[in-house]
């Protein structure tokens, strides 16, 4: 009979009762507009009032499970209906019919956080987790997710989960349709950029599209409407295993079923039901009711039992479920016919990097098992670092197992993550006597200028060594290099004057015109870990933990050092906390090193026991550090999701190696030039330096704009056409 109910209940209301809300692409399409009008006019069909669009055919964000921007073209011309009648679909969108209804008689239960996101997660994150790397954390940043995980763990609870689902329409996205205009502009843009050798620029531009668009495309989405029930229960294990509690799942099976269709059957329970009940009840210590499609809360909360049916009317068919691909596996020859091969090859690579990227930097390494000493709350990855307890290999592939699985041969996979979670055990040096875990020596970072760069620029990039005060390690260490990377650093100098005809002092008629000299200075960084050597060391240096301005440290969970911990920059932006005081040993974490891309194979990953966490990324170069911690495990504060672009936005302001000069009249932009094309005018006898060669040119194009000024009898406007016929200055 609930079954019955159930299924009667979606079935769409009349408009004149109570209207169905158009779904938001729809309300801005007006093709869709003019379909609803259409399709009435013909068929005398007023109860059309819903488009399914938005579905099937955008993007998805598969850390955060959320829906982003159109992908594929999406159009109304065609006024297409689903098979029932009941729908205005887009022109792309194929809709298959499913029209089923389901009823759990006995409620899930899930003693384990990962089984649960296992058994409920969306399809999308299961294909996801089917691949290698970092790309099994698909989903983890999801609110359903962050909030179910954290009371699971803070209140040591269970979960019995019941649902009510009616699944209405597979909704198929047919890409013959072409991508959507907005989407591939912005991917032929990149192109061009990759095309010019501008590879900063295009990354860039590229980040931009996984922020706006996500990490995937729809290609099927499951449409209807679900009700759900959580019931976080407190119990232990002896009272899994009875049979009473076979009776209370099927106890939170009924209190879902009696808050939507009420007390049906007009019967009272039995005495053994209602003491189950009562049992049931007493377990729960926090429970979460919610719609998706289907009937409001507000109006179920509002509910009239003398009308179950009209309970529950859906308000709104939903997504429930996705399956699709990674945005990259869209960059083919049919979508993209105008490009080249290698083009094409290049563009989608790129994407597929960044995509990765985005995955790598939301990566949280640690012990998942919450039985472990060293268990991580915050850990989205399992490396197997766990604490006194066994190995777990099971069948069902969990949310966060971290086995890593072999390249597919599939076009839409991506290009494998470099070599940072190898098995290849690590020969541990023995720990000298009188240290209690293995000594460390600090790192230090040198840095050279290149090219037309001064030293002055170096100071803030240039980092002794702790132990030795110099760019080097210590007696018995030994320099390990971390990596090595050119830093461009970029740099705006502006230049003003002024151009006057009249030689009155008190009402002259003068021209405002300044020049912005965009410089691009490059550095060559070198980072250096001081490991153990042969001999043992006279000292060692405690490990506080790594932050910057954008990452907390996780030894302290703010941003910056524990006790009298000092501050040692490496990279660019990336802060290492060391301290050699004995009195700050209790302050310290357990340290196992560096690796970075660079790092041979058989070194670059963490020895045993060891955590490896993402330090930092210089020039799409990732930097490592592996040590061991349970500060996490102390708190259940949720990780803030890394959101794309990683790169500085300034890398937009100039395309040119040496920089570029920009010019303005009275404020209104006229030219830019090279710096290196303007200076190759300029006579350089006398071995001038490169400020005084773009000074020589500022000051001749100056005099030009002078005489130029003076001839438009102070015309702004003749001027600026004047200048603009200039083939070359000066």
């Amino acid at each position: 009979m609930l079954f019955l109910l159930f299924l009667a209940a979606f079935l769409p209301l009349s408009s004149s009762v109570n209207p169905v809300a158009v779904t938001s692409y729809a309300l801005l399409n007006p093709e869709s507009e003019a379909c609803f009008k259409k399709i009435a006019e013909k068929s005398g069909n007023s109860n059309l009032v819903q488009s399914l669009d938005g579905m099937a055919g955008v993007g998805w964000d598969n850390l955060m499970n959320v829906v982003t921007q159109p992908v594929i073209s999406s159009t109304f011309s065609k006024c297409q209906i689903t098979p029932d009648g009941k729908f205005l679909i887009p022109d792309s969108i194929f809709a298959i019919p499913i029209q089923q209804s389901q009823i759990d008689q006995s409620a899930q239960f899930y003693d384990q956080f990962n089984d649960y996101w296992h058994k409920t997660t969306d399809d999308m994150n299961v294909d996801a987790k089917g691949g290698y790397g970092p790309f099994k954390i698909g989903g983890s940043y999801s609110k359903k997710n962050i909030d179910t995980k954290y009371t699971m763990f803070k209140q040591n609870t269970k979960v019995l989960h019941a649902t009510l689902k009616h699944r209405a329409y597979t909704l198929v996205s047919d890409l013959s349709a072409g991508l959507h205009p907005l989407f591939k502009n912005r991917l032929l843009e990149i192109a061009g950029y990759l095309r010019r050798g501008l590879t900063f620029q295009a990354k860039y531009l590229a980040e931009m599209i996984i922020r706006d668009y996500g990490t995937h495309y729809i290609e099927r989405a499951e449409v209807g409407a679900l009700i759900e029930q959580e019931d976080f229960i407190q119990i232990n294990e002896s009272e899994i295993a009875t049979s009473e509690f076979e009776e209370i799942k099927k106890s939170a099976s009924a209190s879902l079923k009696l808050k939507v269709f009420g007390d049906i059957s007009g019967s009272s329970t039995e005495t053994s039901e209602t003491n189950t009940t009562a049992k049931y009840k007493s377990m729960i210590r926090q429970s979460n009711f919610r719609t998706f499609g289907g009937p409001s809360i507000d109006r179920l909360a509002r509910i009239n039992w003398n009308k179950t049916v009209e309970n529950m009317m859906i308000d709104n068919l939903v997504p429930l479920n996705h399956k699709g691909a990674f945005l990259h596996s869209l960059i083919v020859k049919t979508h993209f016919p105008e490009l080249a091969s290698s083009e094409l090859v290049s563009l989608g690579h790129l994407l597929g990097n960044v995509t990765r990227d985005y995955y790598e930097r939301n990566v949280i390494r640690g012990c998942t098992n919450a039985s472990s000493t060293n268990f991580n709350y915050q850990a989205n990855y399992d490396d197997h670092s766990c604490n006194d307890v066994p190995v777990k290999r099971t069948i069902v592939r969990s949310f966060f197992e971290g086995e890593e699985q072999p390249p597919s041969a599939d076009p839409a996979t991506l290009p494998p993550p470099p070599p940072t979670t190898t098995t290849t055990t690590t020969t541990v040096p023995p720990t000298p006597l009188g240290f209690d875990i293995p000594p460390y020596g600090g790192v230090f970072q040198r840095c050279t200028p290149l090219g037309k760069a001064t030293s002055e620029l170096c100071e803030k990039y240039s980092t002794p060594n702790i132990l030795s005060a110099i760019y080097s390690c210590s007696n018995n260490y030994v320099n390990k290099t971390v990596a090595s990377i050119v830093h461009t650093i970029k740099s705006i100098e502006k230049r003003a004057g002024q151009s006057c005809t009249d030689d009155s002092y008190f009402s002259p008629d003068c021209v405002d015109f300044s020049f912005d000299v965009l410089h691009n200075h490059q550095l060559l960084l070198e980072i250096f870990s001081c490991e153990q050597g042969a001999n043992s060391p006279s000292g060692t240096v405690y490990f506080g933990g790594i932050y910057d301005e954008n990452e907390l440290n996780p030894a302290v969970g703010a941003t910056g050092c524990p006790g009298q911990y000092e501050a040692y920059k490496i990279g660019t932006k990336t802060t290492v906390c060391l301290s050699s005081e004995l009195q700050e040993k209790r302050f310290r974490i357990e340290f196992g090193g560096f690796f970075s891309c660079q790092t041979p194979a058989k070194e670059a990953h963490c020895p045993p026991r060891f955590t490896q966490y993402l330090a930092t990324v210089l020039n799409d170069c990732e930097v490592f550090y592996c040590a061991k911690s349970d500060v996490s495990s102390k708190n259940f504060n949720a990780p803030t999701i890394k959101r794309p672009p990683f790169m500085e936005d300034s890398v937009m302001l100039t395309n040119n190696t040496d920089g570029k000069i920009v010019g303005y009249i009275n404020g209104s932009y006229w030219m830019e030039i090279p710096v290196e094309k303007a200076i190759k005018s300029i006579d350089q006898s006398g071995n001038p330096s490169h400020t005084q060669l773009i000074n020589t040119w500022i000051d001749k194009v100056s005099t030009k704009i002078d005489e130029f000024y003076k001839d438009a009898n102070a015309s702004i406007e003749i001027l600026l056409d004047e200048l603009r016929k200039v083939k070359q200055f000066p």
